[in-house]
């Protein structure tokens, strides 16, 4: 995998269900989305999928459109972002364990490095005082 996608993902990726949200948009571009038909489509929970949504707009990989109500649309806003969204999809389907393994190894040294920090030594104080 390039490593131009291994620091994509490990920016803009926080999880598995962020993931399967972005390549649903990028593989219909024409369709656009409300948060309740994308969390039924995914079987995902709403508020999971609106804040990954709302991540995705802010990031620039998606927009908002005022429809009837409140829309989303594949759009990114630059070359560079539909390029790499292009490639993650292309490595998740010939790769899928190696995009997956880059996301949740990233969750999982977050979490080490958290706990790492509160870490002690027998004295009581923090290993890195």
């Amino acid at each position: 995998m390039p490593t131009e996608l291994i620091e994509f993902l490990k920016q803009n990726i926080q999880s598995i269900g962020q993931l399967e949200v972005l390549l649903l948009f990028q593989s219909d571009i024409s369709k656009s989305w409300t948060v309740p038909t994308l969390s039924k489509h995914l079987c995902s929970n709403e508020k999971s999928v609106e804040k990954w949504i709302q991540d995705f707009v802010r990031l620039g990989f998606i927009a908002v459109l005022k429809e009837p109500g409140v829309v989303y649309r594949y759009s990114p806003k630059t070359k560079n972002i539909e390029n790499m969204i292009t490639l993650l999809a292309e490595q998740y389907k010939i790769r899928p364990l190696k995009v997956i393994d880059v996301i949740t190894n990233k969750t999982t040294n977050q979490m080490l490095s958290f706990r790492d920090a509160f870490k002690m030594t027998k004295d009581g104080k923090n290993e890195d005082s």
